[in-house]
């Protein structure tokens, strides 16, 4: 008699074709859930976002009507801007007081200014008088000293002539010189 085999015969390949395909639909199943719990997520971030940006609002026109609603509010608003316009006015002031301080330190005695000309880009120009040549000749000395040249440089004499009388003979001539802008600002510190 013949012989019958009445046991499957399995094909190891399409035994792994059919875990393959259940485990990537099983995955692709996760994946979507995953996104669809994303999307949920956001919509309630979102939702959230925005009754947080009402409120705030809510906010801002409660203290905008608080504020107009302040009896004295153009006052205040008033002060406010002068307030604003002296600290910029503060912030952008020259103080000559410092550069007319250091000039007197390396001025002679005799001399007499009848003139003075500074400008803020640190120039001077100034009218002078000195009894001789001899004193002009000192006054212009004292520039070249190295302590005063930090502060005074490119010093020169502009027309000078000679004023006869028998009391007071004089020389009245024109300097020009640069200053240090940095005397202009006022120290930190002193306010």
């Amino acid at each position: 008699m013949a012989q019958i085999n009445l046991l499957k015969q399995k094909s190891p390949g399409k035994d792994v074709w059919k875990i393959l395909l259940s485990l990537s639909s099983k995955l692709l199943i996760a994946l979507l859930l995953g996104t669809v719990a994303y999307y949920a997520w956001l919509f309630y971030q979102e939702g959230r976002i925005k009754k947080d940006i009402v409120a705030t609002e809510q906010k801002i026109a409660e203290n905008k009507n608080t504020i107009i609603g302040i009896k004295d509010r153009d006052e205040v608003l008033t002060r406010q801007l002068q307030v604003k316009e002296l600290e910029e006015i503060m912030a952008n002031h020259l103080y000559w007081s410092g550069v007319l301080p250091e000039l007197a330190k390396v001025t002679l005695k005799k001399a007499k200014y009848f003139q003075i000309k500074a400008l803020a880009d640190g120039s001077i120009t100034m009218s002078v008088s000195l009894p001789s040549l001899e004193d002009l000749d000192k006054y212009m000395q004292v520039f070249n000293l190295p302590d005063v040249v930090e502060n005074f440089s490119d010093v020169s004499v502009g027309s000078f002539h000679r004023v006869p009388s028998s009391d007071n003979p004089a020389v009245n001539f024109d300097v020009k010189m640069k200053f240090n802008t940095a005397l202009l600002h006022q120290p930190e510190g002193e306010q």
